[in-house]
């Protein structure tokens, strides 16, 4: 790709979507394994895919709760918009549920997306995106919310259409 994002050494993709590609990546100022998240060629040509893009990743800086995976920086870089942020380990919901939940377990994520959840609309944001590739897990089992992209801010909301 030839992409720099400021302050990452990007590596490996660890996964793709529809309008980004994320990438496991070393953060250079603490040597810390870090996720970015990089908005695809075709959407970054969207003025609007950008904006909305942004405006997500800055709503998830903001939040700041042990169930939503942290936000170190985002931006714009050579046209592209991108989010660093917090390495998650643990993988995601579907590969979780593939081995098998048992029930303690799956009552304990559903605890912790809830709190994720009743933080994140008692700020005023609504994610919009809730599915099983945007719970992912820390090492220590611990479920986290991620991927705001087109979260809005209740202000924000009643000014838009759905």
């Amino acid at each position: 790709m030839g992409l720099e994002i400021p302050g990452v050494s990007l590596g490996e993709i660890l996964g793709r979507g529809g309008m980004s590609t994320i990438y496991a990546a070393i953060q250079a100022e603490t040597d810390q394994k870090v996720a970015v998240k990089v908005l695809n060629g075709g959407a970054a040509a969207l003025p609007a895919a950008r904006q909305r893009f942004l405006s997500g990743a800055r709503l998830h800086s903001q939040l700041k709760h042990p169930n939503i995976a942290r936000v170190f920086d985002f931006g714009e870089a050579q046209g592209h918009g991108y989010v660093v942020q917090e390495y998650l380990s643990g993988g995601d919901l579907n590969q979780q549920m593939q081995k098998g939940l048992h029930l303690q377990a799956a009552i304990k994520i559903i605890k912790d997306i809830a709190r994720a959840l009743d933080y994140a609309h008692a700020v005023g944001v609504i994610h919009r995106d809730i599915k099983p590739e945007n719970i992912l897990f820390r090492k220590n089992g611990s479920a986290v919310l991620t991927d705001f992209d087109i979260a809005v801010a209740l202000s924000e909301k009643e000014s838009k259409t759905e």
